[in-house]
């Protein structure tokens, strides 16, 4: 028989992941086509980004994300979805843009069955993660909140779930110096608190173009839908410097440290991206032509679910 924690991580959680940017105030406006996300370098912009091949529509905008095995992410900008080839059924999102092209909010809901092991299963619920920015497009917050019920119908036993969190984002002279998250979760009524810190440090070495990298995207989460969605530009600039350390300590006083270092191309675009235990290939195209092939796969996008449930995910 399923136990309702594992009903909160496999019913309740979502795949993505909140990618970050650079700054301070809030400016949101959901209502924006997400055209203005999109990072131009010199007349170019990504093709790929570790393995994952990146389509856009006839408009410019993100449209389409496709891994080496097969899995793909597509945005309907007329219906305002995000949606995966291969997802599960919580896993579909209703998107909003801001104005300048950021994703401001995503919402998923499910209602569904299903058959395991002679059993069948019922699953209920719903959840929003919101994305604050400031007038220069910088990522200063992310709130979540979901909840959500399972039942086994063949032996009667249910289960309430609920989770929220919220990530504040602190500015330096253009960089990400800190993150804190703060959560709380409840599982049938047993209550948990938890709280990250992340500190960031940089080298002298500009980031030309303000792109985001893995390195800071990572800070919030490390699933690849959103991370790659944030290289690409839907989640804000990136940093000024880039960055050389992500730290991080939780509430229980674990840490973990990650040391970065990075190939730039001649014009000082990203090239390659390591993280330690990582290496993440870049790809661009000139905007005028087709796309250009993947280097090999570092990501897969289906696999990691982090949007909801994050503290039930440890």
């Amino acid at each position: 028989m399923k136990t309702f924690r594992i009903l909160g991580t496999a019913a309740l959680c979502a795949v993505l992941v909140p990618a970050l940017a650079s700054c301070g105030d809030d400016d949101d406006e959901p209502g924006g086509d997400g055209t203005g996300g999109v990072v131009e370098i010199e007349g170019e912009r990504l093709s790929s980004v570790a393995g994952v091949t990146i389509d856009y529509d006839s408009k410019g905008r993100v449209s389409k994300l496709t891994d080496n095995y097969g899995n793909d992410w597509e945005i309907d900008y007329a219906k305002g979805t995000l949606k995966g080839s291969d997802s599960d059924p919580e896993d579909n999102y209703k998107v909003k843009f801001n104005g300048k092209g950021y994703i401001a909010e995503l919402k998923s809901s499910w209602s569904y069955t299903e058959t395991e092991g002679g059993d069948k299963y019922s699953y209920n619920g719903s959840g929003t993660v919101s994305f604050s920015y400031n007038g220069s497009g910088c990522l200063t917050k992310v709130t979540s909140s979901m909840s959500g019920t399972g039942k086994n119908l063949t032996e009667g036993i249910s289960g309430r779930f609920s989770e929220s969190y919220t990530i504040t984002l602190t500015w330096k002279d253009g960089n990400l110096v800190k993150a804190v998250e703060k959560g709380t979760e409840n599982d049938n009524g047993d209550k948990d608190t938890w709280r990250d810190d992340t500190t960031i440090d940089y080298s002298s070495t500009p980031n030309e173009y303000r792109q985001l990298t893995f390195a800071v995207s990572g800070v919030a989460n490390n699933a690849t839908v959103m991370q790659v969605l944030g290289v690409a530009g839907l989640f804000g600039k990136g940093t000024a410097e880039l960055p050389t350390r992500v730290s991080s300590v939780d509430e229980e006083g674990y840490s973990s440290t990650s040391n970065c270092s990075y190939t730039l191309r001649p014009n000082g675009s990203v090239s390659i991206e390591r993280d330690g235990y990582n290496t993440y290939y870049y790809n661009y195209e000139e905007i005028s032509r087709g796309f250009a092939p993947a280097d090999a796969a570092s990501l897969r996008l289906s696999a990691p679910r982090a949007l909801f449930a994050r503290h039930s995910r440890r």
